[in-house]
């Protein structure tokens, strides 16, 4: 905000306190004070003629600002404070405009016409008395900077926060009596504020400043997680993209380097946003477990996303907060206070879905909430491979929005093409000023680096790779090219299944997982079914289940799921075969990623990883009938990966995963390889 506003740091409180102040100016009407009858002709019984329908005192107010008190408020706030003031009074979930409302009869009886006097002079005399209570603390008014869209968004955040946290009645209650402006900021307001802000735990914990051994103990760094421990925090907004294969700990490295950040005073908290609900709740048991070693102190950590009051271990936080004593584990709670959904963002620490922070990119109602919780926390983006064309377009308006807003950003990813890697990195410079700072690479995108860890700053774009070998694995790779899936495949199934085999059938799309299931269990098998069409009390119960039967310390054997796209990635299941539907190169390999994951003893003939890979038959890929998985994914990116799965018969990761993602994605390499395609005029269409 000091840079922002061009003032020292000090400053920055009364002035924007002065602004702030202004919010519920429209309530010096006549109009807004009738809505409670008795008190309004108290006041004044001439306001029985007044009618208070339709009247926005929010919208009402700006435009009174600028109708009756425009050369008052240039004078003294700024000719430039016109965007902050719609922000300062936009506190109802969007900004105001100059245009004026029409009120039915309030504006055409004569006997308004002195209501409307007097409701003017009540509100230049108030304008007048917080000029002079913020003045007399150190304001610095009028203004001389020119607001950018970070600084209004932020403002407008900053005021609704605080209109919430001020119209609690039970910390702020109202005045019976006249009392001087200066005695009661001085005497209730500024205490009172303190108590409701410590009721909320809005104030937050202090971060601890742990090193990657202490939020992590006993867990030596590796890999990538090496590389990120290397890099410098500097002073000011960063990026930070983290390439490294499933499973290599991405996740670590991002909350070890976000700890750092925090300690340097450069955000007060952290958001990580995934793009399943699923993900988060499984990322949100990870950071209630490092929490209390990222903080000194009591956290709130806040789940948001749709379903997140069904959450047993958020219920859990919820009932622990404003409880004394607490148990040595219960340093982490959530307020109730934060668990609404406007306020999911304002947490210290949170997790959810994507599309949470992505409101903060679009113009919906209290979007400028959301970004101010976002502007104080390092953003932690995973998998952000894992979306369609449509929500790209947003992804990377909120990272530009993040760069804007001066947020260090994390992104995270195993497979993400160099194409997105280098156009998020020119979303964040956009947002940060730093226009010409990130040019294109000549470099063949096959031959970068991987791990890969990529870092922007005001200093430039920079790359830094991985010194260490990593470990590798191969991962034999099967072609089923059936036109009857549910036969074909479940008869494998059944035999692995009864071999002793954890299997995992992962399918497109909800119907093909929900026919497959009940072909299943018509041939004796008992599977599990898990897709995102649950009702949500049924879908917790199953992702419970799932994530207990087939996660890391999974004791069950012969047992088969039928899932979609919930458990490709970011879950930490670990199944003994895997069969696929055909789908997009990068999330075939997301899938593998849950194939062998950890070390343990295989049954019989599954000792070896594999994966089988479901398509149609030639004839049907040559005229690209892909069935219901063209309704999800695009036709050309399904044939060219359906072409590599025919070439290989061996996967090595992560060896391959550059190429294979690049041969695929790359918008040169892509075309030279669909046009040698035997479809390719339909392909290249």
């Amino acid at each position: 905000l000091a840079t922002w506003l061009d003032l020292d740091p000090d400053d920055v409180p009364p002035t924007v306190a002065a602004l702030s102040a202004l919010h519920d100016i429209g309530k010096f009407d006549a109009r807004f004070q009738i809505k409670a009858r008795e008190h309004g002709l108290r006041l004044d019984p001439a306001r029985s003629v007044v009618s208070s329908a339709d009247y926005d005192h929010g919208g009402e107010g700006f435009r009174h600002l600028h109708r009756d008190l425009r050369a008052f408020i240039g004078e003294h706030f700024g000719e430039n404070t016109w965007p902050l003031l719609q922000a300062v009074t936009g506190h109802h979930g969007s900004l105001p405009t100059f245009a004026a409302q029409s009120y039915r009869n309030s504006l055409v009886l004569p006997a308004f016409k002195l209501i409307r006097e007097r409701d003017r002079e009540a509100r230049r005399a108030l304008v007048s008395d917080l000029l002079d209570v913020f003045r007399a603390r150190g304001a610095k008014l009028p203004l001389h900077c020119e607001p950018s869209g970070a600084l209004v968004t932020v403002i407008a955040g900053l005021c609704s926060v605080a209109d919430w946290v001020g119209s609690q009645s039970d910390h702020f209650p109202y005045e019976e009596r006249p009392v001087p402006l200066a005695r009661y900021y001085e005497e209730r307001a500024l205490p009172q504020a303190v108590s409701a802000l410590d009721a909320i735990q809005l104030r937050g914990a202090r971060p601890s400043g742990a090193a990657f051994g202490e939020l992590f103990p006993g867990y030596e760094p590796r890999d990538v997680q090496v590389v990120t421990e290397a890099l410098g925090v500097r002073e000011g907004p960063s990026l930070v993209i983290i390439e490294a294969q499933m499973g290599s700990g991405k996740t670590e490295a991002a909350l070890s380097l976000a700890s750092r950040i925090l300690a340097k005073g450069l955000a007060s908290g952290v958001f990580v946003g995934l793009p399943t609900m699923a993900t988060s709740n499984a990322m949100f048991e990870r950071l209630e477990d490092v929490a209390p070693r990222m903080f000194d102190g009591e956290v709130n950590l806040v789940l948001a996303h749709g379903r997140r009051l069904l959450h047993k271990g958020f219920e859990r936080l919820l009932d622990r907060s404003g409880k004394e004593p607490y148990a040595d584990d219960a340093r982490v709670v959530c307020n109730r206070w934060l668990a609404g959904r406007k306020r999911a963002l304002l947490g210290q620490l949170g997790v959810g879905t994507v599309d949470q922070a992505m409101q903060a990119a679009i113009r919906v109602r209290h979007y400028f909430v959301r970004a101010f919780g976002l502007a104080r926390s390092v953003v932690v983006l995973d998998e952000i491979h894992a979306y369609d064309a449509y929500m790209e377009v947003i992804l990377e308006r909120l990272i530009e929005w993040l760069g804007a807003l001066g947020a260090p950003v994390v992104l995270l990813s195993a497979t993400l093409p160099q194409q997105r890697r280098m156009a998020f990195a020119n979303a964040y410079a956009r947002g940060a000023g730093w226009e010409g700072l990130v040019g294109k690479t000549e470099r063949n995108p096959v031959e970068a680096a991987y791990p890969l860890v990529t870092v922007l700053d005001a200093d430039g774009l920079r790359e830094c790779a991985s010194t260490g070998e990593p470990k590798h694995r191969t991962v034999r790779v099967a072609r089923m090219a059936t036109s009857a899936p549910e036969v074909d495949v479940l008869a494998k199934l059944k035999e692995a299944v009864a071999r002793g085999a954890t299997v995992c059938w992962i399918r497109n799309t909800v119907t093909e997982a929900q026919r497959a299931w009940d072909v299943a269990c018509a041939i004796g098998l008992d599977p599990v079914l898990f897709h995102a069409r649950m009702r949500g009390c049924d879908r917790q119960r199953v992702e419970e289940n799932v994530l207990r039967d087939f996660g890391r310390k999974r004791g069950i054997k012969g047992q088969l799921i039928i899932a979609t796209q919930v458990v490709e990635q970011s879950l930490d299941l670990d199944f003994d075969w895997l069969v696929t539907d055909l789908c997009p190169i990068d999330l075939l390999l997301q899938r593998i990623g849950r194939l062998h994951r950890h070390e343990r003893s295989r049954p019989h003939g599954f000792e070896a990883p594999e994966v089988v890979v479901v398509t149609p038959p030639d004839e049907d890929a040559d005229r690209l009938a892909f069935g219901q998985s063209s309704y999800v994914y695009d036709p050309a990116t399904l044939w060219l990966t359906l072409d590599l799965v025919q070439r290989h018969t061996e996967i090595s990761l992560p060896g391959d995963i550059r190429r294979l993602v690049e041969l695929v994605y790359d918008a040169s390499l892509r075309k030279e390889r669909l046009q040698k395609a035997k479809p390719a005029e339909r392909l290249l269409e």
